[in-house]
């Protein structure tokens, strides 16, 4: 279990919502903060609210385009010499919608988680001197699905990019050059001013969504952080359900099943379209691949491949 006390954070986007909930729970747990963000009225009125409750020596704000690879760069400056010690966790939560236009939201949401990580390694790892530490990437469970339309499918495109950068910079290969552990948490739709009015609208009529309590989430943060493995993508969709990993493994192994389907749908009968009974073969196939937690698989992928 990794411990949070005494430990130095920064955490982009805090200045409200759900950044602001990591931020007081980090405090909570005895860590540093540095926050940061764009929103310098909000961040200050943040800061004045937890410097009150946590004391001056526990948290700053500071400024920070984390599109800006020298802002970010500052901003990692500022917070070592605010404390007088060195940076061991980064908390990629900066974000915005695609209401914000499809370039600003793939800038913000992904470009910038990428500047992040890089920086990260950059400035922690153990392979340019430093201890290591942890890097938590904030996705959303819109990194699993598709838009509903092409005005949406900027900010999907770029959670799904959050999920795919989590994994690489998570591979064992990363870790053993840096000792820098990347997860990443993906939490439903959260009570913040991300959702307009439309949007609470759409999840009010539907009876299998709801909106996550900032709570929620940072309570999923705050495990996802003390039990992570490296390379963990942690999706959160309910508030009475636990953090449910999603699984990530080699390209060997999700050839298996692709494999097998074929097999069946071979012996079925390929005439060309991918008719009812094939697509039952391959859905079965999925199914016991991930009821069986790839165990079976593993060894046939050891002996086939």
């Amino acid at each position: 279990m990794h411990d949070i006390s005494n430990k130095v954070f920064i955490v982009t986007g805090s200045a409200r919502g759900l950044g602001k909930g990591f931020s007081r729970a980090i405090l909570e747990n005895g860590g540093y903060v540095m926050l940061s963000d764009v929103l310098n009225q909000d961040g200050h009125e943040t800061l004045l609210e937890f410097q009150k409750e946590f004391g001056e020596e526990k948290v700053a704000y500071n400024f920070c385009d984390v599109t800006d690879s020298t802002s970010f760069e500052e901003l990692w400056r500022k917070t070592v010499n605010k404390f007088n010690r060195p940076v061991n966790v980064l908390v990629n939560n900066a974000g915005v919608t695609h209401q914000a236009g499809w370039r600003k939201c793939l800038d913000v949401n992904i470009r910038a988680v990428m500047n992040g990580n890089d920086l990260a390694i950059e400035k922690m790892s153990k392979a340019n001197g430093g201890d290591g530490g942890h890097v938590i990437n904030i996705g959303s469970t819109g990194g699993f699905i598709t838009g509903p339309d092409q005005e949406s499918a900027s900010y999907f495109v770029s959670k799904s990019g959050v999920v795919t950068l989590t994994r690489s910079f998570g591979s064992k290969n990363v870790f053993n050059e840096t000792n820098i552990r990347f997860v990443s948490l993906c939490p439903a739709f959260a009570d913040t001013k991300f959702l307009d009015s439309n949007i609470r609208s759409y999840i009010k009529n539907q009876s299998k969504l709801e909106i996550l309590s900032i709570e929620a989430v940072v309570k999923g943060f705050i495990h996802l952080f003390k039990h992570g493995a490296n390379g963990k993508v942690s999706i959160l969709v309910k508030e009475h359900l636990p953090l449910m990993d999603w699984p990530n493994y080699e390209w060997r192994f999700l050839l298996i099943p692709l494999i097998i389907s074929a097999k069946l749908s071979k012996k079925l009968g390929y005439n060309g379209v991918f008719d009812i009974k094939q697509q039952l073969a391959f859905f079965i196939t999925l199914f016991l691949f991930f009821l069986l937690d790839f165990e079976i698989f593993y060894t046939l992928s050891n002996i086939l491949i």
